[in-house]
């Protein structure tokens, strides 16, 4: 309905197939070539710019498209040489960090794009947006996957219980996905088991997109001996911070 005007939820959305990949690879390119064009967009305005830059490299860094992230990061580079402002000088680097990281996912080198990640400051565009809005912030969402795709289930679990808003949105919520895989391999079997049964709640009438990630989550509550049917009719909560990462 809203088209690519609101960034986030439109790049989630693309993320996840529901999008057209045309029209998904149409809006990111616009983005490309109109950092600064705020008349079409309707982004609140905690929304920073450079979340718009991210949110199209990750889409770039999935197709292994590296002409546009290499593109990205010269525009970066070429801002913070000719910056007029403390506003101008974070916005390019933003961008050429964020491009430098999803290079390295774009080529496949998980452990190179872990790193970047986790050394990109977050004072260039995280923590006011995650602050304010239903998910995790995207920078944080893709430390928390990388996290867990090299093995480090614990760093990774406690990223995502460090989250301070409801897990509402489709990133989140395959976060939550993720986070009951997480629980299962740590054998927390009560924390993996609510976590799917989330998954299941607030997917229950999920388009056909999502119905493969809700039929995992069906599955994961079979093998743990819980009951699937009680988490269709379950209202969905908030998931209770665990205990392992959350104590003080």
């Amino acid at each position: 309905m809203a088209g690519a005007r609101f960034s986030v939820p439109f790049a989630e959305l693309a993320v996840v197939g529901v999008i057209p990949p045309d029209s998904a690879a149409a809006a990111f390119d616009a983005w490309l070539a109109h950092p600064g064009d705020r008349v079409a967009a309707a982004d609140p305005p905690w929304v920073a710019r450079c979340y718009r830059s991210f949110l199209a490299a990750g889409w770039w860094a999935g197709k292994q498209d590296t002409v546009s992230l290499l593109k990205l990061m010269r525009r970066g580079d070429a801002m913070a040489k000719s910056a007029r402002s403390v506003g101008q000088l974070v916005d390019a680097r933003a961008d050429a960090g964020l491009a430098g990281a999803a290079l390295a996912l774009a080529r496949r080198d998980t452990a190179e794009a872990l790193h970047r990640f986790l050394e990109f400051p977050d004072s260039l565009c995280a923590r006011f947006y995650g602050s304010l809005s239903p998910t995790l912030d995207p920078l944080d969402m893709e430390r928390f996957r990388l996290l867990a795709a090299t093995g480090r289930d614990r760093e990774a679990a406690r990223v995502f219980d460090e989250q301070v808003t409801m897990p509402l949105s489709a990133s989140s919520i395959l976060g939550t996905l993720e986070r009951g895989r997480i629980a299962e391999r740590l054998g927390d079997l009560a924390t993996a088991a609510r976590d799917y049964e989330f998954v299941v709640a607030v997917w229950r009438n999920a388009d056909p997109e999502l119905q493969p990630y809700v039929t995992e989550a069906r599955v994961a509550l079979q093998h743990l001996g819980a009951t699937p049917s009680r988490a269709v009719n379950a209202t969905p909560q908030v998931p209770a911070p665990s205990s392992s990462a959350r104590d003080p």
